[in-house]
C-alpha cells in the first residue's frame, strides 16, 4: 500500500530536551548544525506524495514551531489538497497569534505532548523550566482557535504514576481526545536496538494501562492507547471492555506493517517510521539537492527497498500471532519492542 498518511520532519532542533526523547541524538547535532529541511525540497515531498494519495500530512521533529517557513508549508501543502496537522510540545502555540496565523493558512489538528501533571515533573522530563505553563497555554490557544487537538503523554518510568492525573487535568481542560503512547526502544545507525533506561516492560505498560483505564471509566473519562503493545498482554475481560470503549483498536494501526505512513527528514532520508532516525530506506535527495523520485517513488515503495524491509522486520512475533482471533486488529506489537525484548517471553 502507498502512504496515507506521511510525517514531514522540518528540523530536529528542539525547545525541549526530554529524557526519554528517541530523536535525542539528532536534536543534539541539529542544535549545533541548525539543520533544517530546503523549504522547495519539502514542497516538492508534498507533491509527489499527494500525487500518490496521501491525504494527511504531520508536521513533526525535533519542534515542527521552530521552521521558519512553517505557516508557508502549511498554507502550501493545503493548497494542494493535503490535511495539514501538527505534532508539538506546544510551547510556541503559547502565542495566540502563532495559532491564528498557522489557523489561517490552513492547519486542521495539533496534537500537545504533556507528560506530567505537575510543572515541577513535567519541567524535569523535559529539562526546561516553564515548559508545562506554555504547553497547557497552547492547548487553551487551540480551543479558542477552534483548531481541532489532542494531548498525547509517553508513559516511561519517570511518569508511569501520572496517566490518570494527566487525564483528570486534560479533561478539566476541555480536551476530548486524551492519548498515551510507550517509551520505547530506538534503533542505532548499525540496525541494533538500544535500550532506552525509562522504557518499561511491555507486560508493566499493559498492566499500567489497565489499572489506569478501570480508574478512568468510573470517573467518565474517555482516553486512548496507541496499539504499540500485543493485546494479548491485556487480561481478556479488560480487554473486551478495552475494545468496545475504542481505548485501544480505535484505527490506530502500525503503519510500518500496512505500508501507509512514510517520514521524510531534512538529509533527504525516508523512513518507515519517525523512529528510526538516521537508519532510512533511502534517500531521495539528489546531487543537486531537489527531490530525486518524482514520478517514481510509489513504484519504490510498492515494489522496492520497502517491500524487502516489511517481510524481513515483520518476521516477529511468529506464527502463533496469525492463528490468533485478534490478528488484524492487533499485528503482534511495535517491532521495536522484539529488537529488544524476546517475544517468546510475552505473546502468549
Amino acid at each position: 500500500m502507498l502512504p496515507n498518511t506521511i510525517w514531514l520532519i522540518t528540523n530536529y532542533n528542539c525547545n525541549n530536551r526530554c529524557s526519554f526523547c528517541y530523536a535525542a541524538k539528532a536534536c543534539e547535532i541539529a542544535q549545533k548544525e541548525n539543520e533544517i529541511m530546503d523549504y522547495t525540497y519539502a514542497c516538492d515531498v508534498l507533491k509527489e506524495m499527494r500525487a500518490c494519495g496521501t491525504q494527511h500530512c504531520l508536521l513533526i521533529g525535533g519542534e515542527p514551531t521552530l521552521y521558519p517557513e512553517i505557516i508557508e508549508l502549511v498554507k502550501f501543502g493545503t493548497s494542494i489538497g493535503l490535511a495539514m496537522k501538527l505534532v508539538s510540545n506546544g510551547r510556541r502555540l503559547s502565542d495566540s497569534t502563532f495559532v491564528d496565523s498557522l489557523k489561517n493558512a490552513g492547519l486542521v489538528h495539533s496534537s500537545v505532548s504533556i507528560e506530567a501533571s505537575t510543572a515541577e515533573l513535567n519541567g524535569l522530563i523535559t529539562n526546561k523550566a516553564h515548559s508545562f505553563e506554555q504547553s497547557i497555554k497552547g492547548i487553551v490557544n487551540l480551543q479558542n482557535a477552534k483548531i481541532s487537538n489532542n494531548t498525547v503523554l509517553t508513559i516511561s518510568a519517570l511518569n508511569a504514576a501520572e496517566i490518570v492525573q494527566v487525564a483528570e487535568l486534560m479533561h478539566k481542560n476541555g480536551v476530548l481526545n486524551i492519548l498515551y503512547n510507550f517509551s520505547l526502544p530506538s534503533v542505532a545507525n548499525d540496525g541494533d536496538a538500544i535500550g532506552d533506561a525509562h522504557s518499561l516492560f511491555p507486560k508493566e505498560y499493559a498492566d499500567l494501562i489497565s489499572e489506569a483505564y478501570l480508574k478512568l471509566k468510573l470517573k467518565k473519562i474517555h482516553i486512548s492507547f496507541f496499539a504499540t503493545l500485543p493485546l494479548c498482554l491485556i487480561e481478556e475481560n479488560i480487554r473486551s471492555q478495552m475494545m468496545l470503549d475504542k481505548t485501544i483498536n480505535r484505527g490506530y494501526h502500525c503503519h510500518v506493517f500496512y505500508g501507509t505512513g512514510a517520514a521524510f527528514e531534512p538529509n533527504g532520508n525516508v523512513l518507515p517510521c519517525t523512529h528510526f532516525v538516521d537508519a532510512p530506506l533511502f534517500n531521495a535527495k539528489g546531487v543537486d539537492g531537489k527531490f530525486a523520485y518524482e514520478g517514481k517513488f510509489a513504484d519504490e515503495w510498492e515494489n522496492g527497498i520497502h517491500k524487502d524491509f516489511i517481510e524481513k522486520t515483520w518476521c516477529y512475533p511468529a506464527e502463533k500471532c496469525e492463528s490468533c482471533e485478534l490478528w488484524g486488529y492487533c499485528t503482534g506489537g511495535c517491532p521495536f519492542l522484539w529488537m529488544h525484548y524476546d517475544p517468546q517471553q510475552y505473546i502468549k
